[in-house]
């Protein structure tokens, strides 16, 4: 896993190439990671199936209330869920593991999710966030 403030990214396998556009290098791009088949979008795209990949979220994708942040993984839950209709978008279930940059265990990714909080109680808080696009590039 590479880690900087605000980007985590995790090793995948490139399961399947759907070109967007060809010319310019937009794909979606089917990765495995952790056992879970993911759609994640790539530019520019020269990966081939079966290559390895680097992966991570462009970022927060729903600005959800801090209700829903909180209370919405009731089950305590590791998962990573593409939204219906939207195969780019993820709903996040995930345990709190530190703070600064707050990093959220997710089943088979960890998200950095900057400095939204900042109490060391919430350490192993169970929460819940919507991610937007996952994208795949090289390490």
């Amino acid at each position: 896993m590479l880690c900087s403030d605000d980007v985590l990214a995790h090793q995948a396998t490139i399961r399947r190439v759907v070109w967007l556009d060809h010319e310019g290098q937009e794909a979606e791009v089917l990765v495995e990671l952790g056992g879970q088949a993911l759609w994640a979008f790539c530019h520019p795209c020269d990966f081939r199936e079966q290559e390895v990949c680097a992966v991570a979220f462009d970022g927060l994708e729903a600005d959800i209330s801090e209700t829903a942040f909180w209370q919405e993984n009731a089950a305590q839950r590791r998962a990573v869920e593409p939204a219906a209709g939207d195969q780019w978008r993820h709903h996040c279930y995930g345990q709190i593991q530190r703070l600064h940059p707050v990093t959220v265990a997710c089943g088979p990714l960890t998200l950095a999710l900057g400095d939204r909080v900042t109490d060391e109680r919430a350490i192993g808080a169970f929460v819940y966030c919507v991610m937007a696009r996952l994208d795949v590039f090289r390490f």
